[in-house]
Formats: structure tokens, C-alpha cells, sequence
């Protein structure tokens, strides 16, 4: 069992990924209930099996356990949508990562903050090239994205993208 602590941002301006291997993560929910999530993924060649439980407005509880492949594609025969996207560590002390989605939800990329405790989350101090604070919204939980079809995440990324752009 971990501890999630993170935070979730839009993208000012774009760092160089140039020489970072991206990892392709294939998720699948099993459950979308926000305060307790069952997904399976495919992260990179390893299938992963995993709950997130909310614990505070800022923690959740993550249990993973690998599985294999079969396992996994039984799992997935009854989702219904899957959230495709590749993850790009930045810095590693400070656990920055960018996440690009493909399929329904491209056009969306964020960056990701996570925290040892609650004070880092809370003195954290964000990167000039770090948009909006999106960590409570649809854009970003996955568990609130997968609910979205491609017309909605389309408008609620638009709305965000121009509630952005008037603030510059």
C-alpha cells in the first residue's frame, strides 16, 4: 500500500520531452466511483490491477498488484472507454511528470506534481511554465475524464484553455 499525495496543472509553455522516453500507460476503469477506484492498466509491458481510495481531499490510498496479460484482457471485456496516454518524467527529486493523452481525450496535456506529505503539497512552489490548478476538476482525475465523451472534454478544455488565456 501507498500514499498518494498530487497535484495536476495545465501547461503554459511546453518543456523540451526531446530526449525523454515517454511510458504508455492503457487504463481501463473497473470502477469510476471518485472516492473509490478499481482500474486495470497497461503500463508500458506490465498489467496492473489497482484501487485508489480517498482517504482526505488530498490523499488517497493505492494498492497495486501485478497481473498477467490474460488476466488483464478478461478484466477489460466490459469497459466500456479507456484513457490512453504517455507519461514523460521531468524531474525526478521533485516527481514531475507530463502527461500527453491520445484518442478521445488528445488535446489534453498536464503536468503532474506528487508529494511526500501535505507539507510539501501545501509549499509547493509552481514553475512559471505551469498553467492552471486543475487537480479537482474533470480534466483532472482520470476517473472524472473517463466519464466524458469527446464533444464534452472538448468544451470543458476549451473553457479551461480560455479561463487560462485570459489570466496571461
Amino acid at each position: 500500500m501507498t500514499k498518494e499525495i498530487e497535484r495536476k496543472y495545465l501547461i503554459k509553455q511546453m518543456p523540451n520531452l526531446k530526449n525523454i522516453k515517454p511510458i504508455r500507460y492503457e487504463r481501463y476503469y473497473i470502477n469510476d466511483n471518485i472516492d473509490n477506484q478499481i482500474r486495470v492498466q497497461k503500463k508500458a509491458d506490465k498489467f496492473i490491477l489497482e484501487t485508489k481510495t480517498k482517504i482526505s481531499n488530498i490523499e488517497y490510498k493505492k494498492e497495486k498488484q501485478e497481473i498477467t496479460e490474460k488476466q488483464f484482457l478478461k478484466l477489460i471485456k466490459d469497459c466500456k472507454k479507456v484513457i490512453i496516454r504517455d507519461s514523460y518524467l521531468i524531474n525526478e527529486k521533485s516527481n514531475i511528470t507530463i502527461k500527453i493523452y491520445q484518442g478521445t481525450y488528445k488535446g489534453l496535456i498536464r503536468a503532474e506534481v506528487e508529494f511526500n506529505n501535505e507539507y510539501e503539497y501545501n509549499n509547493f512552489e509552481i514553475p512559471e511554465w505551469f498553467g492552471k490548478d486543475i487537480t479537482n476538476t474533470e480534466l483532472g482525475m482520470d476517473a472524472k475524464l473517463i466519464k466524458l465523451d469527446r464533444g464534452d472534454f472538448l468544451e470543458i478544455l476549451r473553457k479551461e484553455e480560455e479561463n487560462e488565456d485570459s489570466k496571461i
